[in-house]
């Protein structure tokens, strides 16, 4: 992910200002090969263990996605929680 950093001005108040806006753009992509040699590079972890473990997240993720459930974690936050429109 890279992002391109441009100069705008804006009417703030009425009053014209100069402002930095960022726009994201999405980098190449990897593969989830990939993705398990870097992770498996970086921790003590072998190839296949971390493959087996995304697979596994990836199925669960899901699984209680569709259940209309929601995934927190204290670490990171909450990963998605579902909103009814009802």
């Amino acid at each position: 992910m890279y992002y391109i950093k441009s100069k705008r001005t804006l009417k703030i108040n009425g009053t014209p200002e100069d402002r930095y806006i960022a726009k994201v753009y999405r980098g190449t992509d990897i593969t989830q090969e990939e993705l398990c040699q870097e992770i498996a590079y970086a921790s003590s972890l072998t190839e296949g263990d971390v493959n087996n473990y995304l697979k596994l997240f990836l199925f669960l993720y899901l699984l209680f996605y569709l259940t209309k459930n929601h995934i927190l974690s204290q670490r990171y936050s909450i990963f998605f929680k579902y909103k009814s429109h009802v």
